[in-house]
């Protein structure tokens, strides 16, 4: 659909948004105005997440990644290098769109976003250009939509590798730590916990680092408790919400190096 959208859209910018995205009133003026040069390919908006009032499970801080991601976002902008816009609200000039790929599943609006990155134009955060979306109404829907966003997530990269090691060093950097490394750090912290049982009898500094891994472990297990009664427990949510996504993005791999990711897109209940 975003593909022949895109083929009969008849104008120089072409906004793209998702079903459950309330815009601002001023959104779209903002958001065009963060093309003060040719250099500029694309412009993202700022994405605010809100927690329902009704049968929200109060023990997800999905909102408190999302502030965290927003401060990322918003710092790549200011050099033109955002890894990964907004899906809710974001812009690119319609001469650098490239239709995405029907035949693998790969995240629609990554992939149109890294698309223009890859062109060499610079992709910007327009803070005033904003939008609402409320947040999964449980962790175990937000933990379904993230195993399938990761699976895509891996199968997108495949079709930049010159972002990889880009001539444009600053992107480069921010697609390796804000992307790459990021989705492998749950096999990374397995790693880290296999060495740490393995080395903590040769090493105080060892075994510290092994009590720490086993206290936050714990703590994400009493965040799960937590969950089970839809409590937020400030510190344990935080922890067991951590390990979940990251179990997801575990996931998520073997979903896609089994090749069992789909196209077809499933809705998360809001």
């Amino acid at each position: 659909v975003i593909n022949d959208l895109a083929f009969h859209a008849k104008n120089d910018i072409l906004i793209f948004t998702d079903a459950n995205t309330v815009f601002d009133k001023n959104a779209l003026k903002n958001l065009v105005k963060g093309y003060t040069s040719e250099k500029i390919g694309g412009v993202s908006g700022r994405l605010i997440l809100n927690e329902p009032k009704d049968n929200f499970d109060k023990s997800s801080q999905e909102k408190k990644y999302w502030e965290y991601e927003t401060i990322i976002k918003k710092a790549e902008g200011k050099f033109g290098v955002l890894i990964g816009a907004n899906g809710g609200i974001f812009s690119i000039r319609k001469k650098l769109f490239k239709e995405i790929p029907r035949a693998k599943a790969v995240t629609d609006d990554f992939f149109v976003s890294l698309a223009v990155l890859s062109q060499g134009y610079k992709f910007v955060y327009q803070y005033d250009s904003f939008a609402f979306e409320e947040v999964a109404r449980s962790v175990d829907d937000e933990f379904k939509r993230k195993v399938r966003f990761a699976a895509t997530n891996f199968q997108t990269l495949f079709f930049f590798p010159d972002l990889l090691f880009n001539k444009n060093i600053l992107l480069s950097i921010s697609f390796w730590s804000h992307k790459v490394i990021r989705w492998f750090i749950p096999f990374l912290l397995i790693l880290l916990f296999i060495l740490s049982i393995w080395r903590s009898s040769y090493s105080d500094a060892v075994r510290v680092i092994l009590y720490v891994q086993l206290f936050f472990y714990g703590a994400s297990i009493v965040g799960k408790i937590g969950a089970s009664f839809k409590l937020r427990l400030p510190f344990f949510s935080l922890a067991y919400f951590f390990v979940i996504t990251n179990f997801a993005l575990v996931l998520g791999f073997i979903r896609f190096l089994r090749g069992k990711h789909t196209v077809i897109w499933q809705s998360t209940p809001r």
